[in-house]
C-alpha cells in the first residue's frame, strides 16, 4: 500500500471526496443560517 503508484491513484479520489464534504458542510451551514434568520424575522412580526 506504500507504493507510489497506489498513492498517485488514490490522491485524486481523496481530493474529490474532500471537496464534496466541504461543499456539503457549506450547504448545511447555509441552510441552518437561513432557517435561523427566518425564525428571527417571523417571531417579531407575530409579537
Amino acid at each position: 500500500m506504500t507504493n507510489p503508484e497506489w498513492i498517485m491513484a488514490d490522491a485524486p479520489v481523496i481530493k474529490v471526496r474532500k471537496e464534496k464534504e466541504r461543499k456539503d458542510h457549506r450547504r448545511e451551514r447555509k441552510r441552518v443560517q437561513a432557517s435561523d434568520r427566518g425564525k428571527q424575522r417571523v417571531q417579531p412580526r407575530r409579537y
